[in-house]
């Protein structure tokens, strides 16, 4: 269900940038259509099939990524399941703790405020 993840360039991303971020932001997406299914839609199923688009945000600190160099391939493992289970019941399993939980305006102001060190 998911993409293959790109171990090396996310470590080396890791290891370059981590003295200047704090925290990585593991985002998964799943669309509903309008028949109640999961799909994975192209450019035009989006804007005629998609009922729902469901986001799960949770974040990491980038400390616990340059700790362990096989954190990626971990979070692409959850995912899978988490999608696995999202087709069958059209919901995330275990929903990420609240301080975990953001709207756009606070993902966006949480990466600009937090996220980089001025």
């Amino acid at each position: 269900k998911v993409l293959t993840p790109r171990i090396t360039g996310a470590n080396i991303f890791v290891e370059e940038l981590g003295d200047h971020l704090k925290k990585i932001f593991d985002i998964t997406i799943a669309y509903e259509s309008m028949d109640g299914e999961m799909i994975r839609p192209d450019t035009l199923e989006f804007l005629d099939k998609v009922r729902n688009v469901h986001i799960h945000l949770k974040q990491n600190s980038i400390n616990e990524a340059a700790l362990d160099p096989g954190w990626l391939y971990e979070s692409f493992k959850g995912k899978e399941k988490m999608l696995l289970e999202f087709e069958k019941t059209l919901m995330f399993p275990d929903p990420a703790e609240h301080y975990n939980i953001y709207s756009w305006s606070v993902f966006y102001e949480t990466l600009i405020q937090y996220c980089i060190r001025p």
